[in-house]
């Protein structure tokens, strides 16, 4: 099933004329147009996904730059409307997190990501349906928490009230928002075991020497624990955070 997202489509409208004198008045229309944006939609966006196009782009490109690259296609306008720098509101971070996964393995078969409510698997799934649609896409979940995986099951969303799970990052449910990229676009999700969890933050911690959460560790144990689905594939896993207290480790 298609799942539709509020779209709107804006001409570039004619290089600089924004910044130049006599055209401000047509334009300060189209800003305040562009301010009602947010009455229009739905529900308050997590992300917001731009796509525009020039005639001298040879292939598609991720932009992740609070400051996007500027295309200078015309002449004969004032001086100070070639220097415009457009700023990137919001988080490039997921994006750019992915871009350089695909970069530095290429021919990557799979990837995947913890689910809680759902947002870091949606953002995987916006940005790989995008540039690397090929790449199946998989979430891990605790067995605690599987509200994700029993509504992948059933295909509609099932809620979780008070799940108990050492990664405590992903007792949060899955909502309407990102149940839609989940059904669209996730593989499978995995569940694992509590021990599964530890044993997975204990092997990256030990073998790694990098400190990651139990929520962090859920990913890893969903691949030590499937060796059949991900066998002869190059997989990626989403490292999440390292949001730990020292004192209270969950294999102490």
């Amino acid at each position: 099933m298609t799942t539709r997202f509020p779209t709107f489509f804006v001409s570039h409208g004619g290089g600089p004329w924004p910044w130049v004198d006599g055209m401000r008045e047509q334009f300060a229309l189209t800003e305040r147009e562009f301010r009602r944006l947010p009455e229009l939609l739905p529900a308050t966006p997590k992300a917001i996904l731009v796509i525009t196009g020039h005639w001298e782009a040879e292939e598609f490109t991720v932009s992740t730059s609070a400051q996007p690259p500027m295309e200078y296609d015309y002449s004969g306008f004032p001086p100070h409307t070639y220097s415009i720098q457009y700023k990137a509101p919001g988080s490039q971070a997921l994006a750019a997190r992915v871009r350089e996964l695909l970069a530095q393995v290429p021919g990557i078969d799979a990837v995947i990501a913890p689910i809680g409510g759902g947002g870091m698997v949606s953002g995987t799934c916006l940005t790989l349906s995008t540039i690397a649609p090929g790449i199946r896409i998989y979430a891990g979940e605790p067995e605690m928490a599987d509200d994700a995986a029993r509504s992948f099951r059933a295909g509609h969303i099932i809620a979780d009230d008070a799940p108990e799970t050492v990664a405590d990052g992903l007792k949060v449910p899955l909502k309407e928002l990102t149940w839609h990229f989940v059904k669209a676009h996730v593989t499978d999700i995995l569940t694992v075991s509590e021990a599964d969890i530890v044993e997975a933050m204990k092997l990256v911690w030990a073998r790694m020497k990098i400190i990651i959460e139990p929520s962090c560790a859920v990913p890893v144990a969903a691949v030590l624990k499937n060796p059949s689905v991900f066998k002869g594939l190059k997989v990626g896993i989403i490292i999440t955070g390292g949001n730990v207290d020292l004192d209270k480790l969950p294999w102490m």
